[in-house]
């Protein structure tokens, strides 16, 4: 069997590493670890308390955009939506999924996460809560004048009392009966400038200015009401319990459950690898707290440009850690210039024949791997490969931060096939391949032959324009060798 394979070096990593610093800027004090200090190699989720600072949880979120400012009801942005996704991606109902407001579902749902991981919600200061008490109080009395307002108002338009208006009635029925009487006595005297037999003119008049001022205030008291100043009265006493309610609406907003921007951590990608931890219990916080990485461990390593062009995503390899082999796949192949992950030390790749393993790779033979066809990449590449099984803890170990060797074959004839050494391939006419064969009775004869897999100086005969058996000897320079089976 023929096969190519690349062979480089690669260092041993875990992808992605990160540096966490945590937001303390509101803090006051000392800010101090005070518990949960994980150790090198613990796997932080989403959910996970990856750190306690004086006594108050950091929790790991789902999230690219770092915690830069306290989280609170009212607020709204990319960090609320990106908690609202992290809540939501837990189990955790944040409320309107496409909105990026802070409000009341989001506290609640706030408060579920500290609930689920055993900690205490964050609490609203005591000036806050004093503040919430004094607006409560404040709409309360607001209510009260506007009530007071709205029963004087309707007071007022409903006019005098029923018993009022009888007794002016009555008035005007009396004043009418006077002056009726004072007429007829002295419609009966002779003499009207008499005063004889109760009758006189002053006390006609008299009786007359009784009656008007009867009529008046009857007609004043059933006139339409003026209730203008009772209706601004009301109006203002509303617009005062307006602004009341406004301030009582924002001070329960305040109160409402909060995340401060020192109890949470948002890392991509999770689950990630503590890989470092820059703090100790008890002591205090100062610039990155811990180093985490990808769960994964992989190895990275870097090629030139035409061993890249024969290895494709999925191929398998193998590394040797310690003595032992470890089967590896390719994972990723991009432009070492973009690359996150800088390699180690990485000689330029070699292929050789190898009689052992190997898969037959189709894309690789349509590359070139063969022929030696060239490739669209130019510069160097950066090849990641995983494990393709699950490691034990001490192979993790070792292989963090080794440099191994990584063989990958990229063709392979899959059995046994007819080859001939590579020298002994001429060129015809129309840039065919020959082989010069010796006869029986020792003498040469040009074949044409179609040639396959070609590595280690020996290519691969497919098909024969001639008789060409294993053990036949062709010609190389002036000298002869033997056709094999390889």
């Amino acid at each position: 069997m023929i096969s190519n394979q690349v062979v480089v070096r690669g260092d041993g990593r875990f992808d992605d590493p990160k540096d966490l610093t945590l937001n303390t800027g509101e803090l006051s004090g000392s800010v101090v670890v005070t518990g949960s200090v994980p150790a090198t190699g613990t796997q932080l989720d989403a959910g996970t308390v990856a750190l306690e600072v004086i006594g108050r949880p950091v929790i790991v979120l789902p999230g690219n955009i770092p915690a830069y400012r306290t989280l609170r009801a009212g607020m709204s942005g990319p960090d609320v939506a990106q908690l609202k996704s992290a809540l939501s991606s837990m189990g955790i109902d944040p409320g309107i999924q496409n909105s990026d407001a802070y409000d009341a579902l989001t506290a609640t749902a706030v408060q579920k996460l500290y609930q689920r991981i055993g900690y205490e919600p964050p609490s609203a200061s005591s000036e806050t809560t004093d503040e919430l008490t004094s607006a409560q109080a404040a709409e309360r009395s607001a209510e009260q004048l506007v009530q007071s307002a709205s029963l004087a108002l309707g007071q007022a338009k409903s006019g005098p009392p029923q018993s009022q208006l009888i007794e002016l009635d009555t008035a005007v029925s009396v004043a009418q009966q006077d002056l009726a009487d004072n007429e007829a006595a002295c419609a009966q005297q002779s003499d009207p400038s008499s005063t004889a037999g109760g009758c006189s003119q002053a006390s006609i008049i008299e009786a007359q200015g009784t009656l008007a001022a009867a009529i008046a205030r009857r007609a004043e008291a059933r006139a339409a009401p003026d209730t203008a100043q009772q209706s601004t009265a009301l109006n203002d006493a509303r617009a005062a319990l307006k602004q009341a309610q406004d301030a009582l609406s924002k001070a329960q907003m305040a109160v409402l459950t909060a995340l401060p921007a020192s109890e949470v951590f948002y890392i991509s990608a999770l689950p990630r690898r503590v890989d470092q931890v820059d703090v100790k219990l008890g002591g205090p916080i100062d610039g990155t707290v811990m180093t985490v990485s990808g769960a994964t461990i992989a190895i990275d390593a870097t090629v030139d440009a035409a061993s890249a062009a024969l290895l494709r995503l999925g191929m398998p390899g193998s590394i040797v850690l310690d003595g032992n082999e470890i089967a590896v796949i390719v994972t990723n192949i991009q432009d070492a210039t973009s690359s996150s992950a800088a390699a180690g030390p990485s000689p330029a790749p070699s292929t050789s024949s190898a009689s052992t393993a190997g898969a037959d790779s189709p894309a690789a033979r349509q590359d070139g791997a063969a022929t030696g066809g060239t490739s669209e990449r130019t510069g160097d590449m950066q090849v990641r490969l995983e494990p393709s099984g699950d490691l034990q803890p001490a192979q993790v170990s070792a292989l963090r931060g080794a440099n191994v060797r990584v063989t990958i074959p990229v063709s392979s004839t899959g059995g046994k096939v007819l080859a001939v050494p590579l020298a002994a391939l001429t060129a015809g006419p129309g840039g065919e391949s020959r082989v010069n064969v010796q006869q029986p009775d020792g003498t040469f004869r040009l074949i044409g032959v179609e040639t396959g897999l070609a590595a280690d100086g020996y290519v691969e005969i497919k098909h024969a324009d001639g008789s060409l058996e294993v053990g036949d000897r062709v010609m190389i320079g002036t000298s002869t060798t033997k056709a094999t089976s390889g």
